[in-house]
């Protein structure tokens, strides 16, 4: 057996791989700019931000390790930013670190308990909740206010934002090495139907999985408020651009999951997107090119690491389809192709209705993925029925009236997000066949 080969076999070289990933993006872009990056104090302020958004990495690898997601991640950190802000007035350091991430157990047992009830997809349950909790978020800024007091900022800076971080990422480690929880979100994600047949709970350790992923985006909150120091509302979907970052470093915990060291994965991949981010700016480049680079390397890390193996997003009956001799890969490819081409023929259609377009960058954009998608959920709601194409219109045309008839009645934004929100849950959870036991991702 070659060197290499045994390397690999130590549950080390993930990390150390990372590392030499960490160092090469380092020394490019030293040399690069030597003046406006790399120094030792911009590189504390690198981990100053990838901490952050590692600790609520860490809460959404619970999460998506067992082929789930949760779109609402970006909502809660808003909400309880805000509610941060409003009980530290009334608590001081109490209620600044208790009451967000109470907030988050709250609303992470409402995820846990909405998903496992409904037996609807995690993507649609948690896309739903988030308009909800962006409405909250109004209220609570309404009452609130949406500055952090001054006085308040202590765990905005080192180092007290470190020890906070380190606690979480030692609660995390804990978790998944040391308890069952640790344990069955792993064989859920390797085989959840193995996984029941073992005797595992699996609602059980789906909607625990949830309260722990939305407990740890409370912390996050603890030092995301602690360093930006004001949070306003996000509405309309805005707050899904939050989603971004923690969920690549999750990425990288995935990636990486083979040699058993996931959280200093998501540590490590979050600090080299920090540094690539700092990079860009320090080259002058724009965030459309910035966006590019980034993305197009994540990609490239995790095609290397094969996470395609730990993220299944993909039909049940895909096997069936591959030993009839369907060629799977080529349908997938063409129906990217065919999402992308009618969202070409839609453009026609807004830009002609709209007139302008600016552009949006840091994942603003996905504000707009939202009202397509829910005519998309009413065609699958409806697809037994096998007219999924006039349910889609048929489904936009109702979403269309009710956004016009919130309008009409005078009801705030907030209040149309809630209802709507609640009404795509409750069609879709009436028009689904939910077969008790079925999974369910």
């Amino acid at each position: 057996m070659g060197t290499l080969a045994k390397l690999k076999q130590n549950s080390w070289y993930g990390v150390g791989l990372l590392l030499v990933i960490t160092v090469l993006c380092w020394v490019v872009f030293k040399i690069l700019c030597p003046g406006t990056f790399g120094a030792p104090d911009q590189m504390l302020t690198y981990v100053q931000t990838a901490i952050i958004y590692a600790v609520g990495g860490c809460g959404l690898y619970f999460i998506v390790v067992m082929g789930l997601w949760d779109f609402s991640v970006g909502s809660i950190l808003v909400l309880s930013c805000l509610i941060s802000i409003g009980f530290s007035q009334m608590f001081g350091y109490v209620g600044l670190i208790v009451a967000p991430i109470l907030c988050g157990i709250v609303l992470g047992a409402a995820n846990g308990l909405a998903y496992i009830k409904l037996r609807i997809p995690s993507l649609i349950v948690t896309v739903g909740l988030s308009l909800i909790y962006e409405s909250l978020a109004v209220f609570a800024s309404d009452w609130a206010g949406t500055r952090l007091s001054d006085s308040y900022k202590l765990f905005g800076s080192y180092p007290w934002n470190l020890i906070v971080a380190l606690a979480a990422f030692l609660l995390c480690w804990f978790i998944l090495r040391y308890t069952k929880l640790g344990t069955y979100v792993n064989a859920i994600g390797a085989n959840e139907a193995t996984a029941k047949n073992m005797g595992v709970d699996v609602d059980k350790y789906k909607f625990l999985a949830f309260v722990l992923c939305s407990m740890f985006v409370g912390i996050m909150s603890v030092l995301y408020i602690g360093y930006g120091t004001a949070q306003t509302p996000m509405t309309g979907m805005l707050s899904q651009s939050l989603n971004f970052k923690p969920l690549m470093g999750t990425f990288f915990g995935l990636a990486f999951k083979k040699y058993g060291r996931p959280v200093i994965s998501i540590v490590i991949g979050e600090f080299i997107i920090s540094m690539m981010f700092a990079g860009f700016v320090a080259l002058g480049m724009p965030v459309t090119i910035n966006n590019v680079i980034t993305g197009a390397t994540l990609l490239i890390i995790l095609r290397y690491t094969k996470l395609g193996t730990y993220v299944n997003a993909i039909s049940a009956n895909e096997a069936t389809a591959k030993n009839m001799g369907v060629d799977v890969d080529k349908y997938k490819f063409l129906a990217f192709v065919l999402c992308s081409m009618f969202v070409g023929i839609m453009s026609v259609l807004y830009i002609g209705y709209g007139t302008a377009q600016t552009p949006m960058t840091g994942m603003l954009s996905q504000s707009l993925n939202f009202k397509p998608l829910m005519g998309t959920f009413f065609g699958l709601a409806f697809k037994k029925y096998g007219r999924p194409v006039i349910s889609i219109v048929i489904g936009e045309f109702i979403i269309s009236m009710m956004f016009a008839g919130f309008v009409a009645l005078g009801m705030p934004v907030t209040i149309n997000n809630v209802i709507t929100g609640a009404t795509l849950l409750i069609i879709i959870c009436i028009t689904t066949k939910r077969v008790k036991g079925a999974v369910v991702k």
